[in-house]
């Protein structure tokens, strides 16, 4: 019976300690827009030392362009990442105009 019991509040805690981050649900091309579409919410035990897990919430407030290839099921942290900014030039020739 406390076997069971240790058992049952040990199952219980490992979900409590887990962290919520978003993992790529398939692969994603270098500088390609992220969109919530193309992520998923999971809970993981342990996160690399170096990674700062990208939020959902930071996801939907700005557009994110992707700084390498993104293989499947990765983790995706702030440095593979970063804030889109529509750069573009035009040029103007009367009626013609090229950006």
């Amino acid at each position: 019976m406390i076997l069971r019991l240790s058992l049952l509040i040990t199952l219980f805690s490992l979900n409590a300690f887990a962290l919520k981050v978003l993992v790529s649900k398939e692969s994603i091309n270098y500088e390609e827009k992220l969109k919530t579409s193309d992520v998923k919410m999971i809970n993981i035990q342990s996160l690399v030392k170096a990674c700062n897990p990208l939020t959902l919430k930071q996801l939907s407030n700005n557009e994110y362009v992707t700084t390498h290839y993104i293989n499947k099921d990765s983790v995706i942290c702030l440095k593979d990442v970063k804030i889109y900014k529509k750069e573009s030039v035009i040029f103007r020739f009367g009626l013609l105009e090229i950006e």
